[in-house]
């Protein structure tokens, strides 16, 4: 019996923002980084002859994400 259980993968997200007040405006910038490492886990699966019948990627590519907004 495990105490414990470990996910098979783990995906690993970054954001990152900043914030600057110029007189009376606000600039609000973000950066998000998704799936940072690139891990992407391929699930295959065979038929019973052994042929590969089916391939999954349960996982988005790493992907940047920049936004920016203004309050005034």
């Amino acid at each position: 019996h495990e105490l414990y259980l470990r996910p098979e993968s783990v995906r690993v997200d970054l954001r990152l923002g900043y914030r600057v007040k110029v007189k009376r405006n606000t600039w609000n910038l973000q950066l998000t980084a998704q799936n940072l490492f690139d891990t992407q886990p391929v699930e295959k699966t065979l038929a019973s002859t052994g042929a590969l019948t089916v391939v999954n990627v349960s996982q988005i590519p790493r992907t940047y994400v920049l936004s920016t907004s203004l309050k005034f």
